[in-house]
């Protein structure tokens, strides 16, 4: 069970990170309405919002958004090919990530590869203390 959540909410985050850079604001837009995509899981949330807050420039966008589309279809791809296990699901994700990180962080500049990576360190402390936490639950 906790496995499929898991895989809905990496589904979920892989689907939409190109909505999501296709609809940030430009900082001096003035569209802002104080409200994320991300917080209401709308259709701006999730894989994409790891670059929000980078000041991604309009080429940054350009070149990044095909990027994200062509990491969403391999996404589709894997949830719909109903052989693998759960665990080589996930395997195939975390590739299908790490191969599209490897493809946008040189096209970032030096100080959004340096925030990026800040963020990633406390994703994956906030991540490690959840998991301690339901590993005590469990």
């Amino acid at each position: 069970m906790k496995h499929r959540l898991l895989d809905m909410f990496v589904a979920g985050a892989l689907l939409t990170g190109a909505a999501a850079l296709a609809q940030e604001p430009a900082p001096d837009s003035g569209k802002g309405t104080g409200h994320s995509g991300a917080h209401r899981g709308g259709p701006h949330s999730r894989a994409g919002a790891f670059l929000r807050g980078l000041n991604l420039t309009p080429e940054q966008k350009q070149k990044i958004q095909p990027l994200l589309q062509d990491q969403t279809q391999k996404a589709r791809t894997v949830f719909r090919d109903t052989t693998l296990s759960d665990e080589d699901r996930r395997a195939k994700l975390r590739d299908i990530r790490q191969q599209t990180r490897s493809q946008i962080l040189p096209i970032l500049t030096a100080e959004q590869q340096q925030k990026l990576a800040e963020r990633e360190q406390q994703r994956q402390q906030h991540n490690s203390g959840r998991a301690q936490e339901h590993g005590e639950r469990f």
